[in-house]
């Protein structure tokens, strides 16, 4: 989300998007989310999946299936990563979880650079 909020900063020389600017973030936002639901594999049918930077320290992981709904959100610290599943407390994350955590946002931003914004993979 930082990289869409620097070009509306840049475009527009505001931090307050207007309504038209809240409907382009929020499609890119969805657009972001349509790439990063694809980055863990072929998504079984009747299953709805989500993974996508909310903000500079938020990261939301969200399944839904006639199983139930599972929504995950992340919390990047400076010193560490919490994580709350359903709107349960927060927890530290294993430094395991947070090494996925990590790979995943770094395909994740490679992935929607390329794809949306136009940017090259970072090498």
């Amino acid at each position: 989300m930082n990289i869409i909020t620097n070009f509306f900063d840049k475009l527009f020389g505001t931090t307050k998007p207007s309504n038209s600017q809240e409907k382009i973030l929020a499609d890119l936002m969805r657009r972001e989310s349509e790439i990063g639901r694809q980055l863990f594999g072929p998504i079984p049918n009747g299953v709805r999946r989500e993974f996508f930077c909310l903000d500079e320290q938020t990261w939301v992981w969200h399944e839904e299936s006639s199983k139930g709904t599972k929504v995950t959100k992340y919390l990047v610290k400076d010193k560490e990563i919490v994580k709350s599943i359903n709107g349960s407390h927060y927890e530290k994350v294993s430094q395991e979880e947070a090494e996925h955590l990590r790979d995943a946002a770094l395909l994740y931003q490679d992935k929607i650079n390329n794809s949306l914004y136009n940017i090259p993979p970072s090498a």
